[in-house]
């Protein structure tokens, strides 16, 4: 029972964290840069701590903040 319990916190925390990503993408579309970053921020860090440095998730928020700075500096 204890393990279903963590399983379905740590489930829940993995789709807070890409809908953090989500949420970042969408406001790189339409040029929010600072809530872009804010939300990157967040699902790094559940992903970090919930998976560790080396993930598909991590890496994918990664580029996710990647292209909101290189949007955010393009000419």
């Amino acid at each position: 029972m204890f393990r279903s319990r963590n399983s379905s916190k740590q489930d829940k925390l993995k789709e807070i964290g890409v809908a953090n990503r989500d949420l970042a993408e969408s406001y790189v579309a339409v040029f929010n840069f600072k809530e872009a970053s804010s939300h990157c921020a967040k699902a790094l860090d559940i992903h970090k701590a919930q998976l560790g440095d080396i993930s598909v998730e991590v890496a994918m928020t990664g580029v996710s903040l990647v292209s909101s700075i290189r949007v955010r500096r393009a000419p």
